[in-house]
């Protein structure tokens, strides 16, 4: 359970339906079957009103408890709807759920345990007239004729069982409602009298189809029956109770499963990700992105070389190059200096090295113009050397905007080497070690002048990631974000549909998240690649 402020909510599209329950049993019931919003379901508490914001089928829940049973009084199911209404702007339709009394358990076809009772109209038995007899004068409340015609087929379908492992069913009938917690026989019997349709009896519909009738929402009651009114009502109550308000609850979620109850237009789609969820998406690494990171064969290999050499990991785009180098020299605590060459499209090899230069140059520091490459190679050592007198540096060397035939690849990759050299046998007062990121190899590149480069720098190919590395990233997501994939749809085809490209499979989830996409499919996944 998390807890957040309502301020981040109120004026957020968050749910569709109320769920109303009267009683802790039956809150426990819902908390037992509702599903999360993100990470987890939520609390918000509203001037001392408990709010459960979840998921039951396919719509956003907002659930509250009556702090009193009865459809009257302070706390009763008409002042809890009613705040709800002025707390939350987006509940378009209300379902009580809970628990109720049956009225046939002596009947050869007896009613059971944990049978669920939908009601089509509520008979409020309160409201008589007493004289020489008793006329009840309420009229009967009708609850939304679109939600019982979904309630006929999810009935048709729903089969529970009670606590004791009978199989329990779900009917379409009238209730009676009223302020009595009635376990009386005559009262009962006398109720079933007058009203000779209704099959159960309960407290709280009468309070909901008042609010709802007059603030315009749709609304429905499921119950289900945990006694039968008839004085025994505390004979294994707790087992019963539990029982009937899981099963009421069990057919509520089945029903909302239903996909056209609440028009597309206007329909929640709200699903919290909190910052840190976000973070798992990270393309630049720092430390508080390392419960995202995935390890893999690699990253023991730049922890081992960066101790004694420079590297030059190399290999194909979207793989995770640089995380992992900027990974290795962060973990290690090592000052290093990152130049990122991305934006350097067309530049001569002469032009880059100026650039990089510049990148080292501090706010009030002159620039200087070279009439040779070699001059500003010594330029770049030199204010190395200034500014990390007696200490190692890294500099890091990213996206080199040369294609790897090209003359002007080994150009620059030469005199890279050039830099290495003679940073090796000429500077004496820092240690400068490269860190360099790219497509191609450099290796064929390596002159017999320059063969004493790999006692400075080490050089290695980064494979494409292995299913299984990429299955264990997508499920980091699903964790960190909220997402699931649909049933049909496995970790195997969305990691293939990705071609095993970790970039490619965080934008996936990035624009799931965007787009409020938060169970995957085939047909979702290649919308999402598409964008």
């Amino acid at each position: 359970m998390k807890t957040v402020s309502y301020i981040k909510l109120k004026e957020e599209n968050v749910a569709d339906f109320l769920i109303l329950t009267a009683t802790k049993t039956e809150t426990a019931a819902f908390l037992n079957i509702v599903k999360p919003i993100g990470d987890d379901v939520l609390e918000v508490l509203v001037c001392g009103r408990c709010y459960h914001i979840g998921r039951l089928g396919k719509y956003n829940v907002i659930q509250c408890q009556c702090s009193t049973m009865g459809a009257s009084g302070e706390g009763s199911s008409i002042i809890t709807c009613n705040n709800a209404f002025s707390d939350w702007s987006c509940i378009k339709q209300v379902i009580m759920v809970g628990i109720a009394f049956g009225m046939y358990n002596e009947e050869p076809v007896s009613q059971k345990i944990g049978d669920v009772l939908i009601a089509d109209k509520i008979y409020p038995y309160e409201n008589q007239r007493v004289g020489d007899k008793i006329k009840y004068r309420a009229e009967p409340c009708v609850p939304s004729s679109d939600l019982i015609k979904a309630c006929y087929v999810t009935k048709r379908k729903w089969c529970g069982k009670n606590y004791q492992g009978e199989n329990c069913h779900a009917y379409i009938c009238p209730l009676v409602t009223g302020e009595k917690l009635v376990d009386n026989i005559g009262l009962r019997n006398l109720l079933k009298k007058t009203y000779p349709d209704a099959k159960g009896g309960e407290m709280e519909g009468q309070g909901v189809s008042s609010a709802c009738n007059n603030a315009g929402k749709p609304w429905l009651l499921i119950k289900s029956i945990c006694d039968f009114a008839d004085g025994n009502k505390g004979e294994q109550k707790h087992e019963k109770q539990k029982s009937a308000a899981y099963l009421a609850f069990e057919f509520c979620s089945e029903l909302l499963e239903i996909d056209n109850l609440v028009e597309a237009t206007h329909r929640s789609s709200y699903h919290l990700v909190e910052k840190n969820g976000r973070e798992a998406l990270f393309q630049i690494y720092d430390l508080d992105k390392e419960p995202y990171y995935i390890r893999r064969e690699i990253d023991e290999y730049l922890e081992l070389c960066l101790k004694t050499h420079g590297c030059w990991v190399f290999g194909e785009s979207g793989i995770g190059k640089s995380v992992a180098l900027t990974r290795a020299l962060t973990k290690r605590n090592s000052s290093f200096i990152l130049v990122d060459l991305s934006t350097c499209l067309n530049f001569t090899v002469d032009e880059l090295f100026g650039f990089i230069y510049e990148c080292l140059l501090e706010e009030h520091d002159r620039m200087l113009e070279f009439d040779s490459r070699m001059k500003c190679i010594k330029a770049i050592l030199n204010i190395l050397e200034k500014r990390f007198y007696d200490k190692e540096v890294f500099l890091f060397i990213e996206e080199i905007p040369i294609d790897g035939e090209d003359d002007a690849y080994g150009d620059f990759v030469k005199s890279l080497y050039a830099l290495i050299i003679f940073a090796e046998r000429n500077l004496h007062h820092v240690k400068v070690r490269l860190v360099l990121s790219s497509i191609n190899s450099p290796k064929k590149f390596i002159s017999p002048t320059q063969s004493k480069i790999e006692s400075y720098l080490k050089f290695k190919e980064m494979k494409r990631w292995s299913d299984d590395e990429c299955i264990t990233l997508v499920n980091v997501l699903c964790q960190a974000l909220g997402v699931s994939l649909s049933d049909e749809y496995s970790c195997e085809l969305l990691v293939s549909s990705l071609e095993n490209s970790p970039r490619k499979i965080k934008n996936c989830f990035n624009q799931a998240v965007a787009c409020n996409q938060f169970v995957l499919d085939e047909h979702i996944v290649e919308h999402l690649i598409e964008c």
